[in-house]
């Protein structure tokens, strides 16, 4: 019976031009089932369920105004993908909740800024 030897490894650092990964790639990736609507339906009860166990939103707050997460929490939020598609045919009203102040009034109509002189 012959001795099995170790194959020897390659000699380190590696780099990805003495790797070849593609055939290793193609049969993991035909392995591979795609993913039913029904566990997609599973996964993302759990992600929910881990999220609300975890703090919930209240929770999220609190990290996201960290100045250390802020930027991490909006590019997180970027990547999401929210969107609105709306479609729509007709008069859109906008009413916004803030009473009107100065910045809504004609430049023209508003008094000259301290050290600005008037036209006449």
């Amino acid at each position: 019976m012959a001795k099995k030897t170790k194959p020897e490894a390659p000699p380190l650092p590696l780099k990805f031009d003495d790797i070849d990964l593609l055939p290793a790639i193609e049969d993991r990736r035909k392995q591979i089932k795609p993913v039913t609507e029904p566990q997609r339906k599973k996964v993302v009860s759990a992600l929910n369920e881990a999220f609300e166990l975890l703090g919930g939103v209240p929770r999220l707050t609190i990290w996201a105004n960290n100045p250390e997460n802020t930027g991490e929490f909006y590019k997180i939020w970027a990547r999401s993908g929210q969107s609105l598609d709306v479609v729509h045919s007709g008069e859109v009203i906008i009413r916004p909740s803030l009473p009107p102040s100065a910045l809504d009034a004609d430049a023209s109509a508003l008094p000259p800024l301290e050290g600005e002189c008037q036209k006449l």
